[in-house]
Parts: C-alpha cells; structure tokens; sequence
C-alpha cells in the first residue's frame, strides 16, 4: 500500500471553489486502477489549508493516475491555490495496532543509503 499526502493552501475566497473542485476529482478517483480512498482534511484554525490523503495499492498505480491527474504533481499552481500544492509521498513511520492482537506494531521505511 501506498499512502500520500497532499497540502494545499487555497487562495482567500476560492475554499468553495476548492472543496467543489476536489468532490469532482473524488467522483473520478474509483475509475483508477489501485484507487483505495481519498480523504479531504481542512484546518479548523486556518480554514484555507486542506490536507488530502490518499491511499493507493502500489507506487506504479498511483504513478499511472499522477499522470492523468495533473493537480496531483509536485509544486503545482492551480487557480484557487495561493502557493504550489506540497505532496508528501514518503511514509517515514507507521504506528498501529496489530489486527485484534493489542500488540503495537511500528513501521519504518529505510532511508536511501548515503554515500
């Protein structure tokens, strides 16, 4: 499973606009391939930040869709964004519980190696 975060900071009174913008792509979002879910976070202090996160089943399914979805890039302007979009696609650290063991369970990615 892949997981990747998206920040967006929407220009000052285009939020509607954004959030309509974003429930269209959501719509089109089970028509590809490795699609698991897509959830749309908004701070409640700062109410033209928005955080999407999604879930994919492999790296080459979400790298199929970036393609079509063009929003989705790195450092992308669109109309209603007041800055490039920011894509977080590094999971650093998972922490969990095991599927009903009570157990914690922690995942790390290795790092590139240096050097």
């Amino acid at each position: 499973m892949v997981e990747l975060a998206i920040s967006v900071e929407v220009a000052p009174g285009h939020e509607v606009e954004w959030e309509d913008e974003w429930r269209a792509l959501a719509l089109s979002l089970p028509q590809f391939p490795g699609f698991r879910t897509a959830t749309l976070l908004r701070d409640s202090e700062a109410s033209s930040h928005y955080v999407v996160l999604h879930e994919w089943d492999g790296h080459d399914l979400l790298a199929q869709a970036m393609r079509r979805l063009l929003w989705l890039g790195r450092d992308t302007t669109l109309p209603w964004t007041a800055g490039p979009i920011h894509v977080f696609d590094e999971v650093v650290e998972v922490v969990g519980h095991g599927a009903g063991s009570g157990e914690r369970n922690v995942e790390r990615s290795t790092p590139p190696s240096q050097g």
